[in-house]
């Protein structure tokens, strides 16, 4: 014979969802430091030379 237990999920309380969106919107700016980071990294070593660096990069439709 098998016994079934149900596990019932806690709910989440309020201070919980809080801390969830709070890490939700800091990992979101990380991200987007991150990117400028990058584009800024890129900027000072190709400096005005990205031009012609993605010149082969064209848009395929918009030839």
């Amino acid at each position: 014979m098998t016994t079934q237990t149900s596990t019932a999920t806690a709910p989440v309380s309020i201070s919980n969802n809080w801390v969830r969106w709070a890490g939700l919107v800091a990992m979101l700016y990380l991200l987007l430091v991150a990117v400028s980071m990058v584009g800024s990294g890129f900027k000072w070593a190709v400096g005005e030379q990205a031009k012609e660096l993605f010149a082969f990069a064209s848009h395929p439709l918009l030839v």
